[in-house]
């Protein structure tokens, strides 16, 4: 004699699904119970017991979706930005350095600087104005190299980065102390400086900053 297979149990998709089915009659039978027999510890008591179950769900929405975005395909292409940022600023550096009496603008690698000036107080500034700098095609300039602007009566070293092997790309422009634009003697300050590019404002530099690193394009 055969015997009819016994049925198979429902899967665990069927059960969840009937469970979601009768959650909010079930609910509702437990808040009405609660509610008619509510005394002041009742009340609290419910109180928790709804706190529990937001914080169920919530915590079961927020699996679901770390579960599903971990499982989306990550672009292979798509570089990390930190260390892009990280390995540019070890090879590509424009760094704006200042003292009272000096101001260095210092190129890691050729950068156009053709339309970079400094404004301070209204008026703009530009390295291809002064005649130590005549010969230099700053759309294409050297590099490594350190552009120099200082007080004739200046007794500051150079920065540091300008004494390492530059292939002798430290270009000097001395001028009188009435000329140094980005110091205030009678302040006895440093002046904001406003980094202007195609004429517009790009970054500004601190009055009380020593160096200022540049994001030229």
């Amino acid at each position: 004699m055969s015997t009819s297979p016994s049925p198979k149990p429902p899967s665990l998709l069927k059960r969840l699904a009937s469970g979601i089915r009768f959650f909010p009659k079930t609910v509702y039978r437990f808040l009405d119970t609660w509610i008619n027999k509510s005394t002041s510890g009742n009340v609290i008591a419910l109180g928790g017991c709804l706190l529990t179950i937001i914080a169920i769900i919530v915590a079961i929405v927020t699996l679901w979706a770390m579960f599903h975005l971990a499982g989306e395909p990550r672009d292979p292409t798509a570089a990390s930005p930190i260390t892009d940022t990280a390995a540019g600023s070890l090879t590509r550096q424009v760094v704006l350095y200042r003292t009272n009496d000096t101001l260095t603008l210092y190129l890691s690698h050729p950068v156009d600087i053709s339309t970079l000036q400094f404004n301070v107080t209204g008026r703009t500034f530009s390295l291809a104005q002064y005649p130590s700098f005549q010969n230099i095609e700053f759309g294409n300039p050297p590099a490594p190299a350190c552009f120099v602007l200082r007080s004739d009566r200046s007794q500051t070293p150079l920065e540091t980065i300008c004494d390492t092997d530059l292939n002798n790309n430290v270009f000097v422009h001395r001028m009188p102390p009435s000329d140094v634009f980005w110091f205030d003697p009678v302040l006895n300050s440093g002046l904001l400086l406003d980094i202007m590019l195609n004429g517009a404002s790009f970054e500004f530099c601190p009055a009380l900053q020593p160096d200022c690193p540049l994001s030229l394009p």
